[in-house]
């Protein structure tokens, strides 16, 4: 039996719809559109039972579709019955919106090479279909996640799963204001992000793996931090103690290396593993964590990160008691009396 999908969409776009069906159909997945609707049926009770028949739905995100009001009726629908959603962005500048928000995941649909997207994109489709919770990685797709929840559960259990990989050797490489490492359970961590427990249990388990691997034998690690942020003084302090007591603990450890210098990359926060995933966080509005992280899993995206942060770590020149001696400075400027 082939796989079946909805495609929802708005009108404005109904050429680029039905050629992506056409595509789609020619490569084994069957495509469910409102230009198949029966004659006297009504016409929201058809694409009710059409959304229910499929396996997923795919969604077109343009900037026709964020004004449809149909359109986001299909998306409620397809959501208030567990179906999986899938955007796919057509027009640049433009993320998933409204009731789509809590979207962990959508896919760049990139033309600049037609033939690679069509073969990642029904590849792709059939193994997510199948369960297959490594799609992304194994066919080379970027990877959205929303809300700072869903972002440390992915790093604890990415980091688990490279902890379980005995005879792997590892190079991670880490960018950050305070990093993981800033984290404890003292109340005035907590206090200016307002972190629930559950948040902050999964970053002391952030903490605890990212430790566990960068002290293994066969993991190296890199960390430029750079601990600036916009909280009152009474609330750095904690933050600087966390950082200070872990780069004190870590300086005779020979798998870790660390610098305190500004990097210059466009996200605020980074975690490189080679050949193996990058993830960049991003805040919003001032909020607390990384409401949106992009996941990147291509062997070229890792290969160019990993050299714009040796090029940042090298420039330094730092050895561990100066990147000691830098952060103390920082933050004798920052929190004044209240270190």
């Amino acid at each position: 039996m082939s796989m079946r999908v909805f495609v929802s969409y708005a009108r404005e776009d109904e050429a680029v719809a039905h050629l992506l069906s056409y595509i789609l159909r020619r490569n084994g997945v069957k495509c469910l559109l409102d230009r198949v609707l029966e004659p006297g049926r009504q016409f929201d009770t058809q694409l009710q039972d059409m959304i229910k028949d499929a396996d997923m739905v795919l969604f077109l995100l343009t900037n026709a579709s964020a004004q449809s009001p149909w359109v986001n009726q299909e998306i409620g629908f397809a959501l208030a019955h567990g179906k999986r959603i899938w955007p796919l962005a057509i027009d640049r500048n433009i993320e998933p919106y409204g009731m789509l928000a809590t979207t962990q995941s959508y896919s760049l649909f990139d033309w600049s090479d037609p033939e690679r997207t069509i073969d990642r994109l029904v590849k792709t489709l059939h193994s997510s279909v199948q369960g297959d919770l490594g799609y992304f990685r194994q066919y080379g797709l970027e990877q959205v996640i929303r809300g700072k929840l869903e972002r440390s559960r992915f790093v604890v259990q990415r980091l688990h799963e490279l902890f379980d990989e005995e005879n792997r050797n590892l190079e991670i490489r880490a960018e950050a204001a305070f990093s993981i490492f800033s984290v404890s359970d003292d109340p005035g961590y907590r206090r200016p992000g307002e972190h629930s427990d559950e948040y902050v249990q999964l970053l002391l388990a952030e903490r605890a793996a990212m430790h566990a691997l960068a002290t293994s034998s066969r993991c190296r690690f890199k960390l430029v931090v750079w601990p600036v942020r916009a909280y009152e003084p009474e609330y750095l302090v904690t933050r600087f103690r966390n950082l200070l007591n872990w780069m004190e603990q870590a300086r005779d450890i020979s798998s870790i290396e660390y610098v305190c210098e500004p990097f210059h990359a466009h996200a605020p926060n980074r975690i490189i593993v080679t050949d193996d995933f990058l993830i960049e966080g991003f805040k919003m509005h001032h909020q607390s964590g990384y409401q949106i992280s992009i996941v990147k899993y291509e062997s070229s995206e890792l290969q160019s990160a990993a050299r714009e942060f040796d090029a940042t770590f090298s420039q330094c020149g730092q050895d561990k008691d100066a990147a000691i001696e830098q952060v103390r400075k920082m933050r004798d400027k920052l929190v004044g009396p209240w270190a």
